[in-house]
């Protein structure tokens, strides 16, 4: 989840009261929107959309696991966004990037089919089992329970 802090001065300083007002108005969730890396954080980067601030949450940068925000973007660098959410009344919004890719958990099944062995690259080893990764930057590495393991 990301969000617009209200209090946060923009970062836009060609836009107006009006620019910003019109642009408010007009946002909806889902929309696509171009903005521009202005602060980074550990929890995430705040994009400018023109005039106001919306925040770039680091769960919704990539569907791979990213440990810091720097790790996918730049301050000042122009990136593509969809409108998670926007609450009007306290103009807060909360922006994706991974939202505008396909999710590489669907069609999972037909690729990996339960009970067939794949080669991997262990990530981390748990107490009971492994994670495995089965493509490079995939969203989430596989668990082998350690029952499971050959």
């Amino acid at each position: 989840m990301a969000t617009l802090l209200s209090r946060a001065a923009p970062c836009s300083k060609k836009a107006g009261p009006k620019q910003r007002s019109e642009l408010v108005a007009n946002l909806k969730e889902g929309q696509t929107l171009q903005g521009v890396v202005k602060n980074i954080t550990d929890y995430g980067a705040f994009v400018d959309l023109g005039g106001v601030d919306g925040l770039l949450h680091v769960t919704d940068i990539a569907w791979r696991r990213i440990n810091h925000p720097t790790e996918a973007l730049q301050i000042g660098q122009t990136v593509n966004v969809q409108v998670i959410r926007f609450n009007p009344e306290t103009q807060r919004i909360s922006l994706g990037m991974k939202q505008l890719e396909a999710d590489p958990w669907d069609g999972v099944e037909g690729k990996y089919p339960i009970g067939t062995k794949f080669t991997g690259r262990v990530t981390n080893i748990t107490d009971y089992g492994a994670f495995v990764e089965l493509e490079p930057g995939d969203r989430g590495p596989g668990s082998c329970l350690r029952d499971e393991l050959d």
